[in-house]
């Protein structure tokens, strides 16, 4: 359990590290964020439309689907477009505090320990450090299609943004696997 333990502090050290140049240096994130034109009267409008911070999307599914008037109207407006998904916060915040990368790194820990649990599990079979670090890799394939292909597919998210964080995600695993599958060794028979 110890090498557990410390194989998931050296993987969420370096997947904190490589967080911080994927985010900061690679161009590859922003290349995918777009601004709001006329940011100023596209604010006015959320702020005078959405009181309350959540997730929003439009166009609105109808309440009852049974309803087949709404559903087709419903259909005609989404065929039509736009469509979206939106996390708004109606309240303003200080944009990265130290309280985030405190709770970034507990993220990062509380993932790499499971990473660290999946490789010792599999550490019998995944005998020498390649299978292990190839574990590792299968998670971040594993969380990319969990989090960003479902996104994709289900949401409609643009490709090239599921793309980026995809190939972020496996990279992310992978890095972080180094130390972990170089620490974590095969159980004894």
């Amino acid at each position: 359990m110890i090498r557990v333990l410390i194989a998931a502090v050296a993987g969420a050290v370096v997947l904190f590290v490589w967080g911080t140049v994927s985010w900061t240096v690679l161009p590859w994130h922003t290349a995918t964020l777009n601004t709001l034109p006329n940011e100023q009267t596209v604010v006015g409008a959320l702020k005078a439309q959405l009181p309350h911070t959540g997730v929003y999307y439009f166009p609105a599914c109808p309440a009852d689907y049974d309803d087949t008037e709404a559903v087709e109207q419903w259909t005609a407006r989404h065929k039509q477009g736009p469509i979206g998904l939106m996390f708004y916060q109606a309240q303003g915040a200080e944009p990265m505090p130290g309280s985030m990368f405190g709770v970034g790194f507990a993220l990062d820990l509380i993932a790499t320990f499971v990473m660290a649990w999946i490789v010792c599990l599999s550490s019998h079979h995944a005998n020498t450090f390649l299978k292990r670090l190839g574990v590792a890799t299968m998670l971040g394939i594993l969380v990319a299609v969990f989090a960003d292909l479902m996104l994709w597919n289900w949401m409609r998210a643009p490709a090239h943004y599921t793309l980026i964080n995809a190939a972020d995600h496996i990279v992310a695993a992978t890095l972080a696997g180094i130390p972990i599958a170089a620490i974590i060794k095969p159980c004894a028979k």
